[in-house]
């Protein structure tokens, strides 16, 4: 929770940020989780990397796939959301502008099943892009309308109810996805075509000199 914190402190003490803009910085950093499950899965940032559930070698162990499924959605969910809260707690104790803390907890679990729902059940990139826009535009209105006026975030019980179902349903869904990757009854992304990940060939080859020794 240490690059939060920092932004946090860098958007406060450089740019006069009040306590709602602080908010806001603490909770796209970690409710923003798409690197993190990209460099898991492998690949490169220019190609996409690699899409899919990214802890393949498990379908060879004897778990139910809801085991492996569900402890990972749960760590990634309640890491990021308990580092949350430290950050939180760290820069409102520093500047003495109380945050929202754990009123906000289900709903970056939520997002997290969500996103990582969308992420890991399929590995259609198309699909990865236009279900994480659709996930992310409820969560980022009803937080917005929450905020206008002050930080001080509070669900009703209504609403905390919605996103704890559409936890759940996600989960089901990144189970059912994961399930078909693991029995290969999804098609296998194409691999990018290896080369050169130092210096372009053509500067390679455009001086030739001989070698001294040869």
């Amino acid at each position: 929770s240490v690059s939060p914190v920092i932004s946090g402190l860098v958007c406060v003490l450089l740019f006069g940020a009040d306590a709602i803009h602080a908010f806001w910085v603490l909770v796209l950093l970690h409710a923003i989780i798409y690197f993190s499950i990209a460099k898991l899965n492998g690949g490169r940032f220019m190609d996409g990397y690699k899409p899919g559930f990214p802890l393949h070698l498990l379908y060879t162990r004897p778990v139910a796939t809801s085991v492996f499924v569900g402890v990972a959605m749960a760590y990634d969910a309640i890491s990021c959301t308990a580092m949350f809260v430290v950050s939180a707690a760290l820069l409102g104790f520093a500047f003495d502008q109380p945050l929202p803390l754990f009123s906000v907890t289900v709903f970056l679990v939520a997002y997290h099943f969500a996103y990582l729902a969308v992420q890991w059940s399929t590995r259609n990139r198309v699909v990865q892009w236009i279900a994480a826009f659709a996930i992310s535009l409820p969560f980022y209105l009803l937080l917005s309308e929450r905020v206008k006026s002050s930080p001080q975030v509070e669900f009703s019980l209504a609403e905390n109810a919605v996103m704890a179902v559409v936890g759940v349903v996600s989960f089901g869904l990144a189970v059912v996805g994961v399930a078909r990757q693991r029995r290969g009854d999804t098609v296998e992304s194409v691999p990018r075509k290896t080369g050169s990940d130092g210096y372009p060939d053509w500067l390679i080859t455009l001086f030739r000199f001989p070698c001294p020794i040869s």
